[in-house]
């Protein structure tokens, strides 16, 4: 469960000031129709009829960018080795399951040998990557003297 916190001030009549956790916002309005404006640059527009809990909330959300340039996430690649240990550790794990399954397979040991058949596909699909990484890696030139 995430840590929540907001405070709200009144400073005047129908202003208010909300502090949150990331941002800090000024609520002006009362309770017929309020506006507003986060420091975040989300404004919010909420018209409403008091006492009927029927309400109309639009928000625009205009965030600002810290650059003008947005970077794109890369993909995150893993080294060979950790496809190699997540592979084994896969097809450990299945031989476990079966050694658990097939003796207890009339009374529910058909789950341990489904089990057993996934993580062994996904650990032969760990080890089958890390070949191909390594495959596709240029190899060094030889030293020369």
């Amino acid at each position: 469960m995430g840590l929540r916190f907001r405070k709200s001030v009144k400073i005047l009549p129908g202003v208010k000031i909300n502090f949150n956790k990331k941002s800090t916002s000024v609520t002006i309005g009362g309770r017929g129709a309020k506006y507003t404006i986060s420091s975040t640059g989300k404004k919010t527009k909420t018209v409403g009829i008091p006492g009927t809990g029927l309400y109309y909330t639009e928000t625009s959300n205009e965030k600002r960018k810290s650059n003008e340039f947005v970077q794109q996430k890369q993909p995150k690649t893993y080294s060979p080795k950790t496809y190699k240990i997540c592979g084994i550790i896969m097809i450990l794990l299945s031989l476990l399951c079966l050694m658990i399954g097939l003796p207890t397979f009339a009374f529910g040991g058909l789950i341990f040998v489904i089990f057993a058949i996934i993580s062994f596909c996904i650990g032969r699909f760990y080890l089958k990557t890390a070949k191909k990484i390594i495959n596709q890696q240029p190899s060094k030139p030889p030293l020369q003297k």
